[in-house]
């Protein structure tokens, strides 16, 4: 994740106290949240779906809101139930109602 922070400090005496370069913020799951492999999302204009696969292997295309992502991971805060499965490859060009197999690990 990356982004632009603006910090204002505020000096009345004109006094370097340090010179700033470079910040990195690192979002952690600070409480326990359901997350996916990034790989499952599909942008859908402004938002996200991932497609859910039911017992049937048939998979469900369902809409998701995302939180805190990190390096090859998303918090779903909503649209998904934990033990749910997803598509993680091949979710781009997969239709809704699509009978899906599980690559073999």
């Amino acid at each position: 994740m990356s982004g632009r922070l603006n910090l204002k400090f505020f000096n009345d005496d004109d006094i370097v106290l340090f010179t700033l370069d470079r910040v990195f913020l690192v979002p952690l799951f600070a409480k326990k949240v359901i997350s996916i492999p990034a790989d499952a999302l599909v942008p859908e204009g402004d938002a996200f779906r991932v497609f859910v696969v039911d017992a049937k292997n048939v998979a469900h295309a369902r809409p998701v809101t995302i939180g805190v992502r990190e390096p090859g991971r998303v918090e779903i805060k909503s649209g998904l139930a934990a033990g749910e499965r997803v598509v993680t490859y091949g979710a781009y060009g997969l239709d809704d109602g699509s009978t899906v197999v599980m690559a073999r690990q």
